[in-house]
């Protein structure tokens, strides 16, 4: 991740050397943090759903020492999937149900945030 901190009068902004330009407006110290909170929620709540979706993609089999793969539909499925924030966000809650694991995330205004 190819990212700088801009700081002007106790504001901040992020610059992608990615992309090559800001991907944020200036912010508060709390509003950063915010921010950042919110970026690294979903690539753990992406990371999972790839996991459980394209598994045993990229495991080595401990007998064969050969890497294992998913078909490319499954690829599909998944990357279809993270588009669309909404549905990803309803399919990893789905899916932490059906594992029998109940997660809510709401605001201080008792408001689902995943929905």
């Amino acid at each position: 991740m190819g990212w700088k901190i801009q700081v002007k009068k106790e504001k901040y902004r992020i610059y992608s050397t990615v992309v090559d330009k800001y991907i944020s407006k200036f912010m508060t110290k709390d509003e950063l943090i915010s921010f950042l909170f919110w970026h690294k929620f979903e690539k753990f709540i992406q990371n999972i759903l790839e996991d459980d979706i394209t598994f045993p993609n990229g495991w080595t089999n401990k007998e064969t020492e050969k890497r294992m793969f998913c078909d490319k539909g499954k690829h599909d499925e998944f990357y279809n999937l993270i588009k669309d924030r909404k549905l990803m966000y309803n399919e990893f809650f789905n899916r932490m149900k059906d594992l029998g694991i109940s997660i809510s995330l709401k605001n201080d205004k008792n408001i689902n945030l995943h929905n």
